[in-house]
């Protein structure tokens, strides 16, 4: 299980809390896609 199959597990489960609505999701989205931008630049 490499860290794409990772991100793309967060983010089908950021993006269906977004369409739901969900706020707990729209805050962790919020935190995460800065850290996974900062993460993703510094690992490639």
């Amino acid at each position: 299980m490499g860290s794409n199959d990772i991100a793309a597990q967060v983010g089908n489960w950021l993006r269906d809390g977004m369409l739901a609505g969900n706020p707990l999701a729209l805050a962790a989205a919020a935190i995460l896609v800065p850290l996974g931008m900062i993460f993703g630049s510094t690992t490639l």
